[in-house]
């Protein structure tokens, strides 16, 4: 897998990330934190989901950078990409960042959000 994130292209690289984080997320020491400014924008959102369940403090916090930027983003392919990134997280201390974006002019990106507030677990979050 390591191979094929150095080597490979897009979505083999952003499944090589999504498996290392699934089976050997010690792989991931700091200099990995370049994927989440990766030119791919799929490795990039699954670095993200990645990172944010890293052990390294410093990765963590910049994956919750790279979050942010990519939900803000002007471009609304790398804002859907951002929410759904968030939908993958469920977290719930995301949920007060994403309500802002139900109220977006793009409908696909209300849509997310609906998604990523359906994907915490019951009772995290009140109905209203």
């Amino acid at each position: 897998a390591l191979a094929i994130l150095k080597h490979g292209e897009g979505d083999a690289r952003a499944a090589a990330v999504r498996w290392l984080g699934d089976h050997a997320p010690h792989a991931f020491p700091r200099e990995h934190e370049a994927l989440l400014t990766d030119a791919d924008l799929a490795v990039r959102t699954t670095a993200t989901v990645v990172l944010r369940a890293s052990a390294d403090l410093d990765l963590v916090q910049a994956a919750r950078l790279a979050l942010r930027d990519m939900v803000t983003s002007p471009e609304l392919g790398v804002r859907h990409a951002g929410l759904r990134a968030a939908a993958g997280i469920a977290n719930p201390t995301l949920a007060p960042r994403l309500l802002p974006f139900l109220d977006d002019p793009d409908p696909e990106a209300a849509l997310l959000v609906l998604l990523a507030l359906a994907a915490l677990a019951h009772g995290l979050l009140a109905p209203a």
